[in-house]
């Protein structure tokens, strides 16, 4: 007996905050058109006549970008065409640039399996996975995209040991030092300190997880 289904965060043809249930393995995500059976179907044009599918084998959901024109995004990491990757219990999914937005929503799900435990792992209060690039606080989905993500995973990569200034830097802002002219735009200390700071922000409490090291870099503390 399947217990999952889709709320409609956003989404022509269906109100907000509907919720369309799994009644089979396989869901069809794409516009209404001609001799086109789908299982949920949406009247914006820029969603694909077969724009995604959802499948549910042994228990496990996946999501299938179906080379869809205008794309699918799952937590903010965009899915090649035809690319495959798992579903878990509220995760976001965006297609088409956000003109259709969903949240999956799997009552059976005991817990993330790819999850790896951040801070505190007996009381999985932060956890992070990171193939999702799923960020949970307190089992609340925090959403974290660009930059921000990328520090807070580059820092989890060295969980407990301090990361120089310069490596952060290198990591975060890649194409400052990818210039075809073989230049280095500099990432001053400011801006990097800036950007610790809004991640410490948005990360409430945890945030003094993220410890400065002075005159060497940033650590986060198991």
């Amino acid at each position: 007996m399947l217990h999952a289904c889709l709320r409609v965060e956003e989404g022509h043809g269906f109100a907000q905050g509907a919720f369309i249930p799994f009644k089979r393995n396989r869901m069809l995500i794409g516009r209404l058109s001609e001799g086109n059976h789908l299982d949920v179907h949406f009247s914006n044009p820029y969603i694909s006549r077969k724009h995604a599918v959802i499948q549910c084998e042994n228990g496990t959901y996946t999501i299938t970008n179906l080379k869809s024109k205008h794309g699918v995004e799952v937590n903010g990491l965009s899915l090649e065409p035809l690319q495959q990757i798992p579903l878990g219990d509220q995760d976001f999914i965006s297609l088409a640039k956000g003109a259709v937005k969903l949240t999956f929503i799997n009552q059976c799900e005991d817990g993330l399996e790819t999850t790896k435990d951040l801070i505190c792992p007996e009381r999985h209060v932060l956890k992070i996975c990171r193939e999702k690039r799923l960020v949970l606080i307190q089992g609340q989905p925090l959403r974290l995209n660009g930059k921000y993500m990328e520090l807070l995973l580059f820092l989890e990569e060295h969980c407990d040991k301090v990361v120089s200034y310069d490596e952060i830097k290198k990591r975060i802002w890649p194409e400052r030092f990818s210039d075809n002219s073989g230049m280095v735009h500099e990432v001053g200390q400011e801006e990097l300190s800036a950007l610790v700071y809004r991640l410490r922000k948005k990360l409430g409490k945890f945030g003094k997880k993220i410890v400065t090291a002075p005159g060497a870099g940033y650590m986060l503390e198991k």
